[in-house]
């Protein structure tokens, strides 16, 4: 299966939520993209988001990991730089280990500026 492209929804409207899987997900990032992940798994997840671009402080590309963890709790991560998680058509990329490919891991995009 390939990457998946995820939908973006403005801020306050449904949340569409999208099955996880192996491949990773991408989506348009605007700097002001929020990931939510609900993760009914039985175990805690870790989500990579890819850095595309290395940053103005001429650190190494280095990717950023934050854990999901299980029990249903849902989890906010911050909107991401274009600069530095964006590839060259303005897609952000986040990718897990290994994705169950149901319900029991989920990912959505809500921009809190619009899309």
């Amino acid at each position: 299966m390939a990457e998946t492209e995820l939908t973006v929804v403005d801020f306050g409207d449904s949340v569409t939520w999208t099955d996880f899987n192996v491949d990773g997900h991408s989506y348009p990032n605007g700097g002001n993209s929020l990931v939510y992940v609900n993760n009914t798994t039985g175990a805690d997840v870790t989500v990579t988001h890819v850095e595309q671009t290395q940053c103005d402080f001429d650190h190494p590309l280095t990717d950023e990991t934050d854990v999901a963890p299980d029990a249903g709790i849902t989890r906010i991560w911050r909107g991401k730089n274009v600069v530095r998680w964006n590839d060259s058509t303005g897609r952000a990329h986040i990718t897990v280990p290994a994705a169950p490919g149901d319900a029991t891991l989920q990912v959505a995009v809500v921009s809190y500026a619009g899309t």
